[in-house]
């Protein structure tokens, strides 16, 4: 699941790395929107190596069926992205939006990466086969 989802957030990366204005033009015909949103396509681009974490741990806790913990990590993770909204967009304007939904999912793909260890330790051994046989 984690080698699938790396690849798939870094295909994200490369697909809005070289194509993120095209993708911006084909949501909009407005000259204004596409310029505006032309000024930022750098954050669909940093987003997904970020983002693609925490996401993919959802599903690996929703399945573990350890939804305390990910409700736990959201709530630290909000209180930063407060913190950094309303200290950073007053100086930086939507660049400290981007900044703090960044640290955001960031910090909830980490905070559930350090307790996945506890979650496999929860899980009885039988559940955990070290080799994946096709049969």
């Amino acid at each position: 699941v984690f080698l699938w989802a790396g690849l798939v957030g870094a295909f994200n990366v490369v697909a809005f790395a070289l194509a993120g204005h095209g993708i911006i033009a084909l949501l909009t015909s407005i000259p204004e929107v596409r310029a505006a949103a032309g000024d930022w396509v750098i954050w669909p681009i940093v987003m997904p190596i970020v983002s693609v974490w925490a996401f993919t741990y959802d599903g690996v806790y929703l399945a573990a069926t350890r939804t305390t913990i990910m409700r736990n990590t959201v709530i630290a993770s909000f209180g930063a992205f407060l913190i950094l909204l309303y200290a950073l967009t007053p100086l930086y304007g939507n660049m400290g939006i981007w900044i703090a939904i960044t640290v955001f999912l960031g910090m909830r793909g980490l905070l559930l990466h350090v307790f996945f260890p506890r979650v496999l330790r929860a899980i009885p051994a039988q559940a955990q086969p070290d080799r994946i046989t096709l049969r």
